[in-house]
């Protein structure tokens, strides 16, 4: 039999360390895109986040409870917005800024926690809490989405139309059915008084507070908005603060 004499050269060559089937007179479809100027257009969630140390105790151990992992619980939040894509050059800072409704937010935010959910996600289910904006959280949300669902090229169906996004905190994400399930059903038996376990925090009618207003941008914490200081701070001196 014969030997194709280019499947053996490529064989070869993709067998030797450091060498790969690319060889550097060619060029990848990520490199002819940023060649010709395309580029992936950034992800953005705005969300607020909730900083309060006992709070954020609370979740902890409650997760610890259910055993729900670091890789699969997020930091305590309320999304607000997203996610969504913007035209180029465009950053939901800047058009918040510009359309001055920061101007109008008070120093804190609050929202009440209900009852438990189990929502069905993109990787698994969810155990979520419901955390019903008050007043002035829901009127600013009401306002921030007018303000930005202009320039969205894209965004996630929950968004498309306003009063379906379910708010809450997530206390658990990626998780399999049953798990969910039973972790669901223990938080509903604790609320009727039948269980007793950590997160006495997440009692329904308990309020929540945030004075930070966050922007994720691809996956990554980006900006923070300071209620309080009325000012937007960098990523870098969020993580200087702790």
């Amino acid at each position: 039999m014969v030997t194709r004499p280019e499947r053996f050269i490529t064989f070869f060559i993709a067998k030797i360390p450091g060498l790969s089937r690319s060889m550097p007179h060619q060029r990848t479809p990520g490199h002819r895109n940023r060649m010709m100027g395309i580029h992936d257009l950034p992800s953005y969630i705005v969300t607020i986040s909730l900083d309060d140390r006992e709070f954020k105790k609370c979740i902890s151990d409650l997760a610890g409870y259910f055993n729900i992992g670091e890789h699969e619980r997020h930091e305590p939040h309320i999304t607000l917005l997203g996610p969504f894509h913007l035209s180029p050059g465009r950053d939901p800072a800047s058009i918040l800024m510009e359309s001055r409704i920061l101007e109008k937010v008070p120093p804190i935010f609050h929202a009440e926690l209900g009852a438990p959910l189990m929502l069905r996600g993109k990787r698994g289910y969810a155990i979520v809490i419901r955390a019903e904006p008050e007043n002035t959280l829901a009127g600013f949300a009401t306002e921030m989405r007018k303000c930005l669902t202009s320039e969205f090229t894209d965004c996630t169906w929950i968004d498309r139309s306003a009063g379906i996004r379910i708010y809450h905190v997530s206390l658990g994400f990626g998780l399999r059915r049953e798990r969910a399930e039973t972790v669901l059903r223990t938080l509903e038996e604790s609320s009727a008084g039948a269980g007793r376990f950590p997160g006495t925090c997440l009692v329904a009618g308990n309020t929540v507070e945030s004075g930070f207003l966050t922007v994720i941008r691809r996956g990554v914490l980006w900006r923070v908005f300071d209620l309080r200081q009325r000012k937007w701070l960098s990523r870098g001196v969020v993580f200087k603060k702790g």
